[in-house]
């Protein structure tokens, strides 16, 4: 028998969001390969999106933020679920979209591409 990459715990969490919110691109990638869905979120709607897009910074010791984290893999699983049809814009229960926790979170890059992904997406709309 085989995983199921969707599996969820009780709580709600999933695979790919974990591997998304850890800024884990390989792993992320493995779990796409074995058919997670990239639009599964969490009860809460924790998307994989919104998680990789709201990473948190950690401080160094001598308090400055250090954005290596959120800006190497973070940004990396973020590219890898846009180009998996992530929906860019779908909010958690609260309303809180990818952009919004990016620009929250000051994720210059991951804005970014989000903005990238919708002005690609209003340029595809018929008017």
């Amino acid at each position: 028998a085989r995983a199921d990459p969707n599996a969820g715990t009780e709580e709600g969490s999933r695979p790919l969001v974990v591997a998304a919110a850890e800024g884990f691109p390989d792993i992320a990638t493995l779990l796409l390969d074995a058919r997670a869905y990239v639009n599964q979120g969490t009860k809460e709607g924790w998307t994989p999106l919104l998680a990789a897009s709201g990473a948190t910074c950690l401080r160094k010791e001598d308090g400055e933020v250090d954005m290596s984290q959120a800006s190497s893999g973070h940004k990396e699983v973020v590219c890898i679920l846009l180009e998996s049809n992530a929906v860019w814009d779908q909010s958690d229960r609260h309303g809180t979209t990818p952009l919004l926790m990016a620009c929250a979170q000051g994720h210059e890059e991951i804005v970014g591409l989000l903005l990238d992904k919708a002005n690609a997406r209003a340029g595809e709309l018929e008017i």
